[in-house]
């Protein structure tokens, strides 16, 4: 967060989740392009295919809980409950406490999509995009109930491990691209 800006309040207690919105594109056209051909990369190291990136922003509790409210009632009914990507709706939540920073998400059956959050640093996003890839492995490897049935710390903690591992050559890559990280 740059100073002089206003976080944004998206925790919404009677959800228990923050709210989000999801974007047809990054608004960052240089990281969606970087993007696209760094999740071929990913996905090609990890054997998959490459996924579909939807990415969303952090919206005020009140802009997620109207643009909810207005999604047609089926929707709203089964974002309660599953995933997302999956259902015709912008607005969605996910599960958290106040204060969290949800850079990605990869909900269990996903279908090889995943979620990212705009508006991180270029490094913070391309390793969150290694960490998605991995859960998409993980559905791919072991089956798409795998992570639902696991022990989610495990799961994460993999998938960390996985992303860290490619902590120098995500340096590499973004500055074969002109892109210089701190």
């Amino acid at each position: 967060m740059s100073r002089g800006s206003k976080e944004i309040e998206n925790y919404d207690q009677s959800r228990n989740g923050n709210w989000y919105r999801k974007l047809a594109s990054n608004p960052d056209s240089q990281m969606d392009a970087l993007a696209i051909e760094y999740t071929a990369w990913v996905a090609a190291r990890l054997q998959i295919p490459p996924p579909q990136i939807t990415w969303f922003e952090k919206v005020d509790t009140l802009t997620g809980q109207t643009g909810w409210s207005e999604c047609p009632f089926d929707a709203r009914q089964q974002l309660s409950e599953e995933n997302p990507l999956c259902f015709d709706c912008d607005y969605f939540s996910l599960p958290g406490n106040p204060g969290d920073v949800d850079v990605g998400a990869t909900p269990v059956r996903s279908n090889t999509r995943t979620m990212i959050q705009t508006g991180h640093p270029y490094y913070c996003t391309f390793r969150s995009i290694a960490d998605e890839c991995y859960h998409i492995y993980q559905d791919v490897s072991r089956g798409s109930e795998w992570r639902a049935e696991t022990n989610r710390e495990f799961v994460e903690r993999e998938a960390e491990e996985f992303a860290d591992s490619l902590s120098a050559l995500i340096r590499v890559f973004l500055q074969s691209h002109g892109v210089f990280c701190k």
